[in-house]
C-alpha cells in the first residue's frame, strides 16, 4: 500500500518553465509529461518526446524544463512508499518513453 501525498493534473506552463530542486523531495515523484521536455539526469541532458513517464527516487535532484513552445504535464504524483518494478527496487531516476497510440 502506498499513500499519495499530492497530485496535479493537466498543468501547462510557458516555454520558460524550469524546475531545479538540488535535493529533490523526501518522497518519490512521478511525472507524466505531454510535451517535449529536457531533463538533466545524473549530469546527462536528455531530450524527451511527448508522453514520457519519469519517476524520481527520494532525495534525487530534480532538474527539468520546457523544450519547445510550452511544458504540459498530464499528471504529477508524489508517493511516500518504495516503488518496485519487475521486483527491482527503484534506486535512481528511471527514464521511459511512453509511446502514444
Amino acid at each position: 500500500m502506498f499513500k499519495i501525498l499530492r497530485m496535479g493534473c493537466n498543468s501547462t506552463h510557458e516555454n520558460s518553465f524550469a524546475v531545479n530542486r538540488p535535493n529533490g523531495y523526501e518522497w518519490y515523484l512521478l511525472l507524466l509529461v505531454k510535451s517535449p521536455a529536457l531533463f538533466n539526469i545524473s549530469g546527462e541532458l536528455i531530450s524527451t518526446p511527448p508522453n514520457t513517464l519519469i519517476i524520481y527516487d527520494r532525495n534525487s535532484p530534480h532538474d527539468y524544463r520546457a523544450f519547445g513552445a510550452e511544458y504540459n504535464r498530464v499528471g504529477e504524483i508524489s508517493l511516500n512508499r518504495e516503488i518496485s518494478t519487475s521486483h527491482t527496487t527503484v534506486r535512481t531516476v528511471r527514464y521511459t518513453a511512453v509511446q502514444s497510440t
